[in-house]
């Protein structure tokens, strides 16, 4: 039981980081043309999705619609969880 307890966290935490890092490159890189390019930008947002959500629940925090915020969070930790159990398969890990 505290082994999948401690695997989930080490998911979660391993995709929220991953999907971090593919937002940063991908808004270092980024132009007009590159949003315009589905081939490019839609594989881009599978795997920055997670954070670019947590990013928008934070700045959604102060507003009053307080149960839109927990269900983008719990997506967010979902998605997140998804990437890491992805990235910890690819690593032999789980």
């Amino acid at each position: 039981m505290l082994h999948n307890a401690i695997m989930l966290l080490f998911a979660f935490a391993g995709g929220l980081t991953l999907s971090g890092l593919v937002v940063s490159c991908y808004r270092v890189v980024a132009t007009v043309s590159t949003e315009e390019n589905p081939l490019f930008y839609y594989p881009v947002i599978a795997f920055a999705g997670a954070s670019i959500l947590m990013e928008n629940v934070v700045r959604s925090r102060k507003s009053e619609q307080v149960s839109v915020s927990v269900i983008a969070a719990m997506c967010s930790f979902f998605w997140s969880s998804m990437l890491g159990m992805l990235l910890l398969s690819a690593c032999h890990l789980s």
